[in-house]
């Protein structure tokens, strides 16, 4: 799709530098993503071979759209601009462990294909 960054944007989610809670953005130089792109959050594992502890206020192998994409940084939203609901999510920590953690893009939805997706918190009273 045009706009679509086609591989995984890996991140250190346990920097300050790179996850603002302040801003509630992410920044990755050059990521590509663009408004209302859905991407897959994925945390990865951390050097215990275990899983990573999450972004505080995201939910791993979730998606999201971007939102107020610019060159360098973005926000995330639980829903397309089309659901006429999208507001940002409250990043309210980084990760404890999860220095290798990725957002790869799922496209961008065409017209008419995006919908409330009842998993998320914003809908399920989380």
């Amino acid at each position: 799709t045009a706009g679509a960054s086609s591989t995984a944007k890996e991140i250190d989610a346990t920097s300050t530098s790179v996850l603002s809670t302040s801003a509630n953005a992410i920044t990755i130089a050059n990521h590509g993503f663009v408004d209302d792109e859905q991407v897959g959050y994925y945390v990865g594992v951390n050097s215990d071979n275990e899983q990573s502890a999450v972004i505080g206020g995201l939910l791993d192998s979730r998606s999201y759209y971007i939102h107020s994409a610019t060159t360098n940084t973005f926000k995330l939203s639980e829903s397309h601009s089309n659901c006429g609901d999208e507001s940002i999510i409250n990043l309210s920590g980084v990760s404890s462990d999860g220095t290798a953690q990725s957002f790869t893009s799922q496209g961008i939805p065409g017209k008419g294909q995006t919908w409330p997706d009842n998993r998320m918190s914003k809908y399920d009273g989380s």
